[in-house]
């Protein structure tokens, strides 16, 4: 009874750790991709390339955000957000 209850044990833990690391790779493939898209000139002036650029990238990761949110450098408010129905392109 006592092995038992140590594999189910030694079971769940494994499956925890599992799920984190999961959720950390999901994490470090978004961070990736905004380090990637903050570099583009187009994202920075956000003109009308750097808006299609956003929508395409919006598009294609649909199902896994639920919109972007770009501040410009000094943190002052200034928002162009991507996603239902509000965005630079909307």
């Amino acid at each position: 009874m006592k092995y038992k209850f140590n594999f189910v044990m030694l079971l769940f833990f494994l499956g925890i750790c599992t799920y984190l690391f999961y959720i950390k790779s999901f994490f470090d493939h978004y961070l990736n991709m905004q380090n990637c898209l903050s570099q583009s000139d187009f994202i920075i002036k956000m003109d009308d390339q750097g808006r299609n650029l956003t929508r395409i990238f919006y598009n294609n990761n649909i199902n896994e955000i639920k919109g972007i949110t770009r501040v410009d450098v000094n943190e002052q408010g200034r928002s162009d957000r991507a996603g239902y129905d509000h965005g630079p392109w909307h």
